[in-house]
């Protein structure tokens, strides 16, 4: 079985992209985007990132969800883009 190497410069695209995709809240899109680059990498921002990402998809599965329940997500996300 071969391994994978993703070089850091694809990793922080991963990243940057599912942090773009939960602002737009794709948020199936953004827990696939920063689960392949997790797998990737050891940076404490990119698992935290798929946390927030994998929160906010079950959030938005729930009947009684409400928009206002992913905004301290959304600000992590836009906090997290703005600052690099």
């Amino acid at each position: 079985m071969k391994h994978l190497t993703i070089d850091a410069e694809l990793l922080q695209a991963l990243h940057q992209r599912g942090e773009a995709k939960l602002l737009l809240e794709d948020w199936e899109g953004a827990v696939e985007d920063l689960k392949q680059a997790a797998q990737n990498s050891q940076d404490m921002e990119i698992h935290v990132a798929r946390g927030r990402a994998e929160k906010a998809l079950k959030m938005s599965k729930r009947k009684d969800w409400r928009r206002e329940e992913t905004q301290g997500l959304l600000k992590d996300a836009f906090v997290t883009l703005d600052g690099q």
